[in-house]
């Protein structure tokens, strides 16, 4: 069937009636709608089985148990086993709260990583709930799985900022400073119901934040393995260009070469060689090599070994035969995802040292102290703002006056602390001792200076 299929499974009214009359205006779709998610397997599977283009948008909960859990991406996975093909599309509502923060991110790629195509939230603006829906039918299977792979790291991304800016919201209330507006947060939360940060968009937002010039991107090395010479050669001649391309004919030659090129970035992979299959492959060449991205090879007839090899740990396919254009385009998408998944880690990082550097934190910790109304505070109020200094031998249930830090001052009672820690450190272990927990207290002390 060449027809677009959408099939809405979801317990609220509101939702299911809203969704059903955005998409009925579109007549290019055709609409089965459910109020339960009871029986639809057995109802649906026969449609399911044999419709080319099929999105599945269900609730986050389900009035019925799938695999233990009353999970609408349980039903999702289901159906997708009848259909690798079907999209499915996770519905939530947040109207309670409207609050983006870490624990929506965490729902989105939470979902994201067992099969959800796509997360949204209700409410929703009408025309952007539909600019979502014609993505997932038109984008190409092949290019789903970077698709995914994209928002997995931009969500894991988001997640840790909105834990640096949560935690140094919570650290400036304390000290009863007074929170103006987050240019960040309020970028953030503007794009938060949708989520639709790309990787680029998100490294610009951070490189302009973090004040950090983004590198350019480095040029791969690849390795192309492929039984028939002429395959080969095409690689080789569309990628030579731009890419250092190294070339095997079957599984023992590429893992010599991956043996004596352990800096491969990319490998192209034929889903069939002579002696072994691509899937059974891909598990030999990550022990040699754990950070190469494979690209699968596959002939139309091999799309389910494909979409299993992606399983396996490929990155994506590639049908055969293919233009320049089309292999061009999947090793730059693969380079790209590459890129934004070392950068982002390191612009996140660099974020969290700008918003939590141990000068702002120590001069909120000095303004806590100065504004304390209490006239004992426990350690433990201390180890909020300096969490470097937080003692092994539970010693944090012991009350200090205020007034008395501050008098000895407040960087030598912290420093004091915190050369404890070390000392406690080296009487513990003295012959092992833990280098990583000693540098983060000089790190620490260095940055007060």
């Amino acid at each position: 069937m060449d027809d677009k299929t959408v099939l809405i499974i979801e317990q609220r009214d509101d939702i299911r009636k809203e969704i059903e009359s955005i998409l009925k205006k579109k007549k290019e779709y055709k609409v089965y709608t459910e109020a339960s998610a009871k029986n639809v397997l057995n109802k649906y599977a026969d449609l399911v089985k044999n419709t080319d283009k099929i999105v599945l948008i269900t609730g986050m909960l389900i009035d019925t148990i799938i695999d233990g859990e009353m999970a609408g991406i349980n039903l999702i996975g289901k159906f997708k086993a009848l259909n690798a093909n079907l999209k499915g599309i996770v519905i939530s509502h947040f109207e309670a709260t409207k609050q983006f923060d870490t624990e929506m991110i965490t729902l989105v790629t939470e979902n994201i990583r067992r099969g959800a195509f796509d997360y949204i939230l209700f409410p929703f603006d009408k025309t952007e709930f539909t600019k979502r829906i014609e993505f997932a039918f038109n984008v190409e299977q092949e290019a789903v799985y970077s698709y995914l792979q994209e928002r997995e790291i931009v969500d894991s991304a988001l997640k840790q900022i909105m834990a640096i800016l949560e935690k140094e919201r919570k650290l400036k209330e304390k000290a009863k400073v007074e929170l103006k507006p987050d240019v960040l947060l309020k970028t953030i939360q503007e794009k938060g119901p949708y989520i639709l940060f790309t990787a680029k968009e998100l490294l610009e937002i951070l490189g302009k934040e973090a004040n950090y010039t983004l590198p350019e991107m480095p040029k791969s090395k690849i390795l192309a393995v492929d039984d028939e010479l002429r395959v080969r050669n095409l690689v080789k001649t569309f990628l030579d260009y731009k890419y250092n391309v190294i070339l095997a004919e079957d599984a023992a030659k590429s893992l010599e070469q991956l043996e004596n090129h352990p800096d491969i970035d990319i490998i192209i992979l034929d889903i069939m060689l002579p002696d072994i299959t691509g899937v059974d492959l891909i598990p030999k060449i990550q022990k040699i090599n754990t950070t190469a991205n494979i690209i699968m090879l596959t002939a139309y007839k091999d799309r389910e070994l494909a979409i299993k090899s992606v399983r396996s740990g490929a990155i994506n396919f590639l049908n055969k035969p293919f233009y320049k254009d089309s292999l061009v385009a999947s090793v730059q998408q693969v380079e790209e995802l590459r890129y934004y998944k070392k950068l982002l880690p390191e612009l996140v990082y660099a974020l969290g040292k700008k918003k939590l550097s141990p000068k702002n934190r120590f001069e909120l910790l000095e303004k806590y102290l100065t504004e304390a109304k209490s006239s004992l505070i426990s350690l433990n109020e201390i180890f909020i703002f300096i969490p470097e200094a937080k003692n092994f031998d539970h010693i944090d249930n012991i009350y200090i006056r205020p007034k008395e830090i501050l008098r000895f001052g407040t960087d030598k009672f912290i420093q004091s602390l915190i050369q404890r820690q070390v000392k406690l450190l080296q009487a513990y272990d003295p012959k092992k001792e833990n280098l990583e927990i000693k540098e983060n207290y000089h790190t620490f002390i260095n940055g007060l200076r």
